[in-house]
């Protein structure tokens, strides 16, 4: 099994909007990752896929690929990502095949 890329700090503080702004704009390829919205409560995270295809301006629209755990716009400065899971290809309306990250 491999290990997921993480991106927290070793504190385990989120990084700053910088840091998340940056990841966004780097980002040329479906991947899935953990995440956690700025306005839950600390410790609540999910599963999405960050598709640049689904970026507009400042959002991204997420749960449009099956097993998403979020659904809607969200401004790209309220996601925290906390980890990179692999690169994500679609199989079928209902499936996705995660490559982890080499």
């Amino acid at each position: 099994m491999t290990s997921a890329a993480l991106l927290t700090r070793p504190s385990g503080s989120p990084p700053p909007p910088t840091e998340s702004a940056a990841f966004f704009s780097s980002l040329t390829e479906p991947l899935c990752c953990v995440v956690q919205l700025r306005t839950q409560p600390q410790g609540v995270i999910h599963q999405v896929i960050l598709d640049p295809d689904k970026r507009h301006k400042s959002l991204i629209r997420l749960g449009e690929w099956p097993g998403d755990e979020i659904l809607g716009w969200q401004h790209m400065h309220n996601i925290v990502i906390h980890a990179v899971l692999g690169r994500v290809e679609r199989v079928s309306e209902r499936e996705v095949k995660v490559t982890p990250l080499a």
